[in-house]
């Protein structure tokens, strides 16, 4: 069996791609701000983690090696967050892209998973 980790696991696509590697036999690691709300069938392990905290992104490969030994697959599905898209007390989701601030891009690529966790990832099986 291969092991998946898939952030932003608690909904939209990242649920859906912990849902069917999990049909399809990976053992399925699942990272999510609010993952212990998500609806995942229980063979799904559940992992708290928010992203854009280096300590936490390593809690979860640290956990992920001493559990299964390897990460064979990494799906980064995780971002900062709507409820993080607040300008001035006013909610900007709904603003165009090229009104938005332009902290907003780094903002929401920070939120998933940078490079700094291709290093904290173990090494793939040989």
């Amino acid at each position: 069996m291969l092991a998946a980790v898939v952030t932003g696991a608690s909904r939209g696509v990242g649920r859906g791609v912990a849902i069917a590697l999990a049909d399809a036999g990976y053992a399925v690691f699942a990272t999510g701000r609010t993952i212990d709300d998500a609806q995942l069938p229980p063979s799904i392990t559940r992992l708290r983690c928010d992203h854009q905290h280096d300590v936490e992104t390593a809690a979860v490969f640290d956990r992920v090696a001493s559990e299964w030994g390897a990460v064979d697959l990494l799906v980064n599905s995780a971002w900062g967050g709507y409820e993080r898209m607040v300008e001035n007390g006013a909610f900007t989701w709904g603003v165009p892209f090229w009104e938005q601030p332009a902290h907003r891009w780094t903002s929401m690529m920070d939120g998933g998973v940078p490079f700094r966790v291709r290093l904290q990832c173990p090494r793939p099986r040989a």
